[in-house]
């Protein structure tokens, strides 16, 4: 896990490689074959030149449910780093989970995720094209990386140049869940139900 801090903001984007953990060739096989057989209009105000699969991609495929269980493991590994010792446990759960396939020229405007405590984006094809930018920090992004990134973080991804190979990704927000077990147990509480 690298860790990334935004200059000016004090808030920290967390950065895993997944290559060693899953097979990226049959991942992007498995998402253009998914992108074949699913029929979406789906659309948003902040992203041109892109096809975006439905939102809940978990609904319609088990595929990338390995990748997904994933992404919400290393948000707990660092929602357990990050929270203070008297804070009640919680447990992200990725509530929406989609692919878009950037075209030549394609690119999202800034935008969040406000409405959620994490985002993440999986880069399932993503050698030599655009960045993400957050605010005044770019990442340049490879195949199998996972970031894992605020909500509430701006972000927007440049333009794909027609020079650039394929930019194919898999977006989640995750949601936190609070478990009220692990306070009840460290404080000593039983409730009989």
């Amino acid at each position: 896990m690298k860790t990334y801090t935004i200059p000016n903001k004090d808030i920290d984007i967390y950065e895993f490689d997944l290559t060693s953990e899953f097979d990226f060739d049959k991942i992007l096989a498995d998402a253009k074959k998914f992108r074949l057989n699913e029929k979406s209009n789906n659309s948003h105000s902040k992203i041109h030149g892109v096809y975006l699969s439905s939102w809940f991609i978990q609904t319609k495929t088990n595929v990338f449910d390995s990748i997904i269980k994933s992404t919400e493991n290393k948000m707990n590994l660092i929602a357990n780093t990050i929270k203070p010792d008297n804070q009640i446990s919680v447990k992200y759960k990725a509530l929406e989970s989609w692919l878009l396939f950037y075209n030549k020229l394609g690119y999202s405007e800034y935008h969040n995720h406000i409405y959620y405590g994490w985002a993440s984006v999986c880069y399932i094809s993503a050698e030599k094209t655009s960045s993400i930018f957050f605010n005044d920090f770019e990442f340049k992004p490879s195949t199998g990386k996972l970031l894992i990134f605020p909500g509430m973080l701006r972000h927007k991804v440049g333009s794909v140049l027609p020079s650039h190979s394929d930019r194919i990704v898999m977006a989640t927000n995750l949601f936190p869940f609070i478990d009220y077990s692990i306070f009840l147990e460290e404080h000593n509480i039983k409730i009989n139900i």
